[in-house]
């Protein structure tokens, strides 16, 4: 079922052009010439979108926007005009309207304007400061979107990603990672999502996590900017080397912690423990982080996967569902938070390992425990 428009214009000329238009692309579109008529047709029916002019023969198309707001709560709003103020802005923004139109426009505005719309019915709006441009591609990476971010600032450009790995960049007349690199080296910016075209050419062919790591390591050599890299990592550091010759298994476990402290806002260490032998196997620390493990450590993490509490959990919750208890217990995933610390534990696949990750308490739970999750596989086949 394709998505209901509702477009209102006391203009019949150009309601009828608009409408002619919008139909091309495929949206099951109404038209209304007034603000009344607007709110009976959003009161009989579903729409996803209201276009509006400003002006609305003598009638303020802000008021419209208000009581469009109680009679379908759902419909989001496109503003057109030709002399919207400063204020008309806020106050459209402020009621809900998702973007505002400048006359004259193209095509191709108003069709990202309505896609950005139809989008808002499933998601939030809102402005997110203090974000580095590295922040927002791993949690678009993580949360695996399809979508498009435009840039403007010092390198105006745009990323797009496709089921979380990023597909096609360009920066003025550059593309692909040359497009990247140059995005990334930009000090500051602003941005924002658009629906993701199909049509967007695929200039970029590598992995996500590869892809980052690469791009702020040549960022670095380059010195456009400080290191980017994981904390520590540089031309005379071992791990450096890691990155394209990690042949022994050590050697490839740090070099996927050191992957998830960098992918993980607010991290401190990651640690593989072994629960068999009680013994960190791999460990990385973010800058600054000394990783020094006593031998108490791997056995705490021990008595939590291991121990007589565990088994006693499984008692009861068997006795709940009034089925056998689980003996040994099986547990997949731990998160501890304290004053000072947030612990995400989660055990690796089919093998006696643990992915330990010790972050601050501002780290969001999804995050640490997305992380882990990504690396459970890569991890659990270095270990098998």
């Amino acid at each position: 079922m394709s998505e209901r428009v509702l477009i209102v214009d006391d203009d019949p000329q150009l309601l009828d052009t608009l409408t002619r238009k919008v139909r091309t692309w495929g949206f099951d579109v109404t038209e209304a010439a007034s603000a009344e008529g607007a709110l009976r047709e959003l009161g009989n029916g579903d729409f996803n979108v209201m276009v509006t002019d400003l002006r609305l023969g003598g009638v303020d198309g802000i008021d419209l926007i208000r009581e469009a707001r109680s009679v379908s709560p759902r419909t989001h709003t496109v503003l057109m005009s030709a002399y919207a103020t400063a204020r008309d802005h806020q106050l459209a923004t402020d009621n809900g309207t998702v973007r505002v139109l400048c006359k004259p426009f193209t095509p191709s505005e108003l069709r990202t304007a309505i896609g950005d719309a139809i989008e808002s019915r499933t998601s939030f709006r809102g402005t997110l400061s203090g974000l580095s441009l590295v922040d927002v591609l791993q949690m678009l990476h993580l949360s695996r979107r399809t979508t498009s971010i435009v840039l403007s600032g010092d390198a105006p450009g745009s990323l797009h990603f496709s089921d979380g790995e990023l597909v096609h960049a360009e920066c003025r007349q550059q593309v692909g990672t040359e497009a990247l690199g140059v995005l990334l080296s930009a000090p500051s910016g602003t941005m924002a999502t658009r629906p993701f075209d199909p049509a967007t050419p695929a200039t970029i062919a590598i992995p996500f996590q590869a892809l980052i790591m690469d791009t702020l390591r040549a960022i670095d050599e380059a010195g456009k900017k400080p290191s980017m890299l994981p904390p520590g990592m540089d031309d005379s550091s071992p791990l450096f080397d890691l990155c394209f010759e990690a042949d022994s298994r050590t050697a490839k476990l740090e070099l996927l912690c050191s992957r998830i402290v960098v992918e993980t806002p607010g991290s401190q260490c990651c640690a593989v423990v072994d629960l068999g032998s009680s013994q960190v196997l791999a460990a990385y620390g973010a800058k600054g982080v000394e990783v020094e493990f006593d031998d108490e450590f791997p056995r705490w993490i021990r008595r939590l996967f291991r121990g007589q509490f565990v088994a006693k959990i499984s008692d009861e919750l068997a006795r709940i569902r009034e089925s056998e208890p689980d003996h040994p217990p099986q547990l997949k995933e731990i998160v501890i938070h304290t004053a000072n610390t947030r612990v995400f534990l989660r055990a690796v696949g089919a093998t006696s390992a643990v992915l330990a990750l010790v972050c601050n308490p501002e780290t969001q739970q999804g995050f640490g425990a997305a992380s882990l999750r990504i690396a459970d596989p890569e991890v659990a086949a270095l270990l098998c």
